[in-house]
């Protein structure tokens, strides 16, 4: 048994925090922090602690301030649960390359290799917190590591102009996100900012860093009012007018249906769905021009702005590869198994390729109005992988006809 002790400032003046552990064969068995400017009655509930683990055989003896830190934070720093290192935080925004270097050539891994080579362009993203009115802001989305706000971002222009623009922003929990994924999460802020703009692609507005350190980031984006596409397939299923088939007259031609969407008045309707899987597929068409690989391609991460136009969004490959190791290892984070391709499945081999078969499964969604894939699979199996790779397949969808 070691008594292990050391000292920081404490919460009064000219005081000081006096921390203790009792270590015994390699367990922590207690550990107190009495501050000597509070009450001398927590150095008796100490001593009490203390005799309560005490052992006759042993002997208590003095570690030093640098192993009392390393007893009281090991757990956080080992399961990467700790504040971002100084050579970290510089990598992100500096990147790997010298200035007068120049910058590589966009490859095929660039999504994945090669960003974290590049700057941070801080001078151009950057967005102080004070601007964000949090004060007000709504939840409109959670998810695995974090939450999605509507909010108003203030700005102000060289005139002295201020506008305030409802956006939304991206809250990462430091909570919800250990060092290792929090640092693919940069490295997929960093590349929403060199992507450049695309009509079918989330504009980033910016980006908020001020507490990477404690690894807490924003992302400012602009706001998509309808949400995202699965949700609104099924809130509007009940009011949806097929086009290309009505009951007993059989299948119409799709060549006798304009595609004019400001022609078409009426609610959702099989139009919206073929401009939809149109628009997805210029997106993404864009994505691997850019050598990008989306990795997560799905209804739910499509989402409609006001005009219900489609804008991609959630594309991290390197953050998605962390956390579905993770799933290999520990089986506690949910794989979107029914999305991915059989080579993503097995060796989580991701692709431009991989991104088509979830564009296919997606065409499917949105045909069947956000009902989900494979409805004769509940749960993920190797039963499911092997059907896949022996061309199992699935059938039509619903309101999508043979021409099509």
């Amino acid at each position: 048994m070691r008594l292990c002790c050391g000292n920081s400032q404490g919460l009064l003046p000219s005081s000081k925090n006096v921390c203790f552990g009792v270590h015994r064969q390699g367990l922590i068995k207690f550990i107190g922090v009495v501050n000597t400017g509070i009450n001398g009655i927590l150095w008796i509930l100490l001593i009490i602690d203390i005799i309560r683990f005490w052992d006759s055989n042993d002997r208590f003896g003095p570690c030093g301030e640098s192993l009392i830190y390393h007893i009281v934070f090991d757990k956080n720093f080992e399961n990467g649960y700790r504040d971002l290192l100084d050579d970290e935080i510089k990598k992100f925004e500096d990147g790997d390359f010298l200035s007068e270097l120049g910058y590589p050539e966009i490859t095929e891994a660039f999504c994945l290799e090669q960003i974290h080579r590049y700057r941070y362009k801080k001078e151009e993203y950057e967005i102080p917190y004070g601007n964000l009115d949090f004060a007000d802001a709504v939840l409109i989305g959670s998810g695995q590591y974090g939450s999605v706000y509507k909010l108003n971002l203030t700005r102000s222009d060289k005139k002295g102009n201020v506008t305030k623009t409802l956006v939304a922003v991206k809250t990462i929990d430091p909570k919800l996100s250990d060092v290792n994924c929090f640092i693919a999460l940069l490295k997929e802020a960093k590349l929403m900012t060199y992507m450049g703009n695309h009509q079918h692609i989330v504009d980033l507005i910016g980006i908020c860093t001020c507490e990477i350190r404690k690894r807490t980031l924003y992302i400012v984006s602009e706001l998509c009012s309808y949400g995202n596409l699965q949700s609104y397939l099924r809130s509007e299923r009940s009011a949806f007018t097929d086009l290309y088939q009505s009951p007993g007259s059989g299948e119409q031609s799709s060549s006798s249906v304009t595609l004019d969407m400001e022609a078409q008045e009426m609610g959702l309707n099989t139009n919206h769905l073929i401009r939809w899987c149109y628009e997805t597929a210029s997106g993404m068409e864009y994505l691997e021009s850019r050598k990008i690989v989306h990795s997560d391609l799905a209804a739910r991460n499509v989402l409609l702005n006001a005009d219900r136009t489609v804008k991609i969004t959630d594309f991290g490959l390197s953050r998605r590869l962390y956390s579905y190791s993770v799933y290999v290892k520990k089986q506690s984070v949910p794989l979107p198994w029914k999305w991915l391709a059989v080579e993503a499945l097995v060796d989580l081999n991701f692709s431009s390729m991989s991104d088509v078969w979830s564009y296919g499964v997606t065409c499917w969604e949105i045909f069947e109005l956000g009902k989900p894939p494979w409805p004769d699979y509940k749960v993920f199996s190797a039963e499911f992988v092997e059907d896949v790779k022996n061309g199992t397949r699935m059938g039509k969808p619903s309101f999508c006809n043979e021409e099509m």
